[in-house]
């Protein structure tokens, strides 16, 4: 394979840009630089696909179209609708003006769909194109109703509601090396009892190394506010190990997800999901049975302490990672927060 390691292909980009702006003149030689930029990335992400690494294919695919959101080829390789804008017959400002919003925000020239999907919806398009693709054409938030059949879900709960190996998880509990423990306080369950619905939830992003747990809340239970970024090694007892995702693989959360298996429950019980993503306009999400709720990670949101006298709230949740390091604050999409991020503002 002819493939070139990310930061070549980078410069590579770039050499191929200042060249044409020398021999071509500067109008042109963008119009050309943007075409042969494209060129790159659609390569790159076909010949990922022929390797299957769908994973890979996916973060070329969206790096591709963070540069050239307007491209109607790589637009077509997400599933998007065709562009609203065009470069043929720009003036130079006009091309100019629109790299420059490209790259102040380049996730905001794309008009976001609905965060609600039915499984009806759901299903058909994940398996045909990836979880990651779907979180990121609607800002990195993604809820998908009744997503599963109602007897599966049932089993789930009868089970959750009937175990007696849970184990009490608090931020004195968990090993975060040199981190600062995240506040919380629920129970953990990690056997075999919810192992169909475990993988069942695998199937959603196949490409990347799942690691899932159930949880039950009760009065006082909560998580404050975090971002879910961790690093992580791939210990040799991970039954999810595979030749690609090895003992001892350094692994990075990048999707997580959270199965929800509560019925009937009410906002005045508290435990509802608070997205902080846009810290003017916070969104809390109810939980609701047999619904899933997925999004991109780093992300800051928090689980609402839990009010005396409520339920048990019961879930399941868990991550999707792979090898890929985090990208640096200042690459960051508009689709994604962190917690660094908002302590030094």
């Amino acid at each position: 394979s002819s493939h070139l390691p990310s930061a070549q292909a980078r410069f590579l980009v770039q050499f191929v840009v200042v060249f044409l702006t020398v021999v071509l003149g500067r109008q042109g030689a963008l119009l050309q630089a943007m075409a042969q930029a494209v060129a790159y990335y659609v390569q790159a992400h076909g010949e990922f696909l022929e390797m299957s690494m769908d994973g890979c294919a996916a973060q070329v695919l969206q790096e591709g179209l963070d540069a050239y959101p307007a491209s109607a080829e790589l637009r077509k390789l997400a599933g998007l609708p065709e562009p609203v804008e065009t470069l043929e017959g720009d003036s130079l400002a006009q091309i100019e003006g629109r790299c420059a919003r490209v790259t102040r925000s380049p996730s905001r020239l794309v008009e976001l769909l609905p965060m609600e999907v039915s499984c009806e919806q759901f299903w058909p398009e994940v398996r045909s194109r990836s979880l990651h693709a779907m979180l990121l054409e609607r800002g990195g938030l993604m809820r998908i109703t009744s997503a599963f059949p109602n007897e599966v879900a049932e089993a789930a709960l009868q089970t959750l509601q009937s175990e007696a190996g849970w184990k009490l998880s608090t931020s004195a509990s968990v090993d975060y090396g040199t981190n600062e423990g995240i506040q919380h306080t629920y129970y953990s369950y990690l056997g075999s009892g919810v192992d169909d619905i475990k993988k069942r939830l695998y199937t959603l992003a196949p490409e990347l190394f799942p690691g899932f747990q159930a949880a039950r809340y009760e009065k006082s239970s909560l998580i404050a506010p975090h971002d879910d970024s961790q690093l992580f090694q791939i210990q040799i007892s991970d039954e999810n190990r595979s030749q690609r995702f090895s003992a001892g693989t350094v692994m990075y959360r990048k999707i997580a997800c959270i199965y929800y298996l509560t019925k009937d429950w009410r906002e005045e019980y508290g435990g509802c999901f608070m997205d902080l993503h846009d810290q003017d306009c916070p969104r809390h999400l109810v939980p609701t049975f047999n619904t899933i709720v997925c999004f991109l990670v780093p992300r800051v949101h928090e689980v609402q302490e839990l009010a005396e006298g409520c339920p048990p709230r019961h879930s399941i949740f868990g991550w999707f990672s792979d090898e890929v390091p985090y990208l640096p604050l200042s690459k960051h999409g508009a689709e994604f927060s962190t917690m660094v991020a908002r302590q030094t503002e």
